[in-house]
């Protein structure tokens, strides 16, 4: 290509190929970016957009980028997210005493950021950073909240997304802002109870219990309906029947739940005694007797930790027939549940439980899709497939998951429509939704 066609490429599409040139974890490799960055003026406008697009301030990174953005304020207004990590000023040259200032000064022209992330350690540098104004700042993560993490976000009312990875039971009693903005919070049960409120737009909550249970169902029991929530993620839960009717009162139009439930041992070994049945009974209710009032659920996610592993790892020696057996035993459980869950609610597309992922194929028709990579676990769902239909149902079946996964190509079905809402609203938290549709 010659240099003056080149020129002519959107600067978009050479700032996609300068992606590829930068290293995703930590130590971040910078040297084919900056190559690239030093070929033409075209690969310069492109290039540092993206190495000033998300700065990393601690141990991996240069202490010069404080002073080049200090120094520059074109390059200053490139970023958009910082991660501030623990200096280490005695291992990384340049992070003397004085790097608070420096900081500091380059924060000031910072005036384009919109995600800030503050790792453990760091909560003295966020007393200098909150006289700062950074008026496009709309995410915040801390790994420790506090009453610095606290005093910061007051200065913040616009703020839309909010990740906390771990909050002190001191922290509870803090003064909180009502943040009208707030869309996204992920954190402890206690502290979603003090930011989260009906009035907010509230999209995504991402809960976990591990030191407060049942902490998730007097959250939603304390909210009024919220009808712009589509997805909640509790973890560590321990399982309470009282959620799924708090939570079908709380989000009218809920899309999508997933929950990891941890009290249930995993070590223990199946058996048909009256009280493994009414525990199973049990479980199936709660969800079954919700299941009529949310009527836009698509998808259950339950990782259900239910008396076995089902993980993907290879089994110990000796033990493949066993697991199979195991194997074999949670699928005709999931069966049964989906079957029920089913019958109760139409709209319910997909069911992400322990040993598969299962698909409505049509009315109440499902059929089990793997998804691990090891031969061997995907080989338990083919053969529990051909085990527990009969050949008319195999072929059915098939024909029915062809017509589906044509549906889910074209588009233009409800349920093809559902689903790439779904897979829209997983991306938005930053996963993915495979769809491995192979019957």
């Amino acid at each position: 290509m010659a240099l003056s066609t080149f020129r002519r490429v959107p600067l978009e599409v050479v700032e996609h190929i300068a992606n590829y040139t930068l290293d995703s974890v930590p130590p971040f490799g910078y040297s084919p970016l900056l190559a690239l960055i030093k070929t033409s003026r075209v690969c310069h406008a492109a290039g540092t957009r993206v190495l000033y697009r998300a700065i990393h301030i601690g141990p991996y990174s240069p202490a010069p980028i404080l002073e080049t953005l200090a120094a520059n304020v074109d390059y200053a207004k490139r970023v958009r997210s910082v991660w501030l990590f623990a200096p280490q000023r005695d291992v990384v040259p340049g992070h003397g005493d004085d790097f608070e200032n420096r900081l500091l000064e380059a924060f000031a022209n910072l005036t384009l950021v919109r995600a800030l992330h503050v790792a453990h350690g760091c909560e003295d540098l966020l007393l200098g950073l909150a006289t700062i104004p950074l008026p496009l700042l709309r995410a915040v993560h801390f790994d420790k909240f506090g009453p610095r993490a606290a005093a910061f976000i007051a200065n913040y009312p616009q703020l839309e997304f909010v990740d906390i990875d771990y909050t002190p039971r001191h922290a509870q009693n803090l003064p909180l802002p009502f943040l009208a903005n707030l869309s996204v919070f992920r954190g402890a049960c206690s502290l979603a109870a003090l930011l989260c409120h009906a009035t907010q737009p509230l999209t995504h909550l991402q809960l976990t219990e591990e030191d407060d249970s049942h902490g998730a169902s007097r959250v939603f029991a304390s909210l009024d309906p919220v009808s712009t929530l589509r997805a909640v993620s509790i973890d560590h839960f321990s399982w309470d029947q009282e959620l799924m009717g708090a939570l079908s009162r709380a989000a009218p139009n809920l899309i999508s739940i997933a929950v990891e439930v941890r009290d249930w041992p995993t070590h223990k070994v199946l058996e048909e005694s009256s009280d493994d049945i009414s525990e199973r009974e049990a479980f199936v209710e709660s969800v079954a007797s919700a299941l009529p009032t949310m009527r836009h659920l698509f998808h259950v996610d339950i990782n259900h930790a239910l008396h076995m592993p089902v993980d993907g790892e290879l089994p110990r020696a000796g033990d493949s027939a066993a697991q199979f057996q195991k194997h074999m035993q949670q699928l005709d459980y999931e069966a049964a549940w989906v079957h029920r869950w089913g019958a109760a609610a139409p709209v319910l597309g997909v069911c992400t439980l322990l040993a598969a992922r299962w698909w409505r194929l049509e009315d109440n028709t499902w059929t089990p899709m793997t998804m691990f990579t090891d031969p061997e676990m995907a080989g338990h769902v083919s053969s529990w497939t051909r085990a527990r239909r009969t050949a008319a149902e195999l072929i059915q079946t098939a024909a029915a998951g062809i017509r589906r996964w044509e549906e889910i190509r074209v588009g233009a079905s409800d349920f093809a429509r559902r689903l790439k809402g779904l897979q829209a609203l997983q991306a938005a938290s930053g996963q993915d939704f495979e769809v491995r549709f192979c019957v």
